[in-house]
């Protein structure tokens, strides 16, 4: 039998990754890279968003969103029609209220398994 463990931010940040990963190749068929093969960057992102929720327990779907496009502003990020790693392009760096259905739904799955897993710490 295996031995509890327990969660920290990281690995909470680890798991809200996996199942945006999993949402993302449902709804856009998006191959996203796994957790190992993110950037420092990419990690740290999630990471933020995190403990955003776990600071504020109300936090909106609209405001993560604001925190997040103003995280990827910060570290040179552009509006592109297509999301690349290299050239650093996203079509989600507009306001939440531009956002397809789909996209919203990021934000809402985010902050659900953030705030489960939260209270496991």
């Amino acid at each position: 039998m295996r031995k509890e463990q327990k969660m920290d931010v990281w690995s909470v940040a680890r798991v809200v990754h996996a199942a945006l990963r999993e949402y993302e190749s449902l709804t856009h068929g998006d191959d996203n890279p796994p957790w190992d093969e993110l950037s420092d960057e990419i990690r740290w992102a999630y990471i933020h968003g995190v403990l955003n929720v776990n600071e504020r327990a109300d936090i909106t779907p609209e405001e993560l969103h604001e925190n997040w496009v103003e995280n990827k502003l910060r570290h040179g990020w552009t509006y592109g029609l297509v999301k690349n790693f290299l050239t650093k392009t996203h079509p989600c760096l507009v306001p939440y209220e531009e956002l397809s259905t789909v996209e919203k739904g990021k934000a809402i799955l985010f902050i659900a398994v953030a705030k489960t897993l939260l209270r496991m710490l």
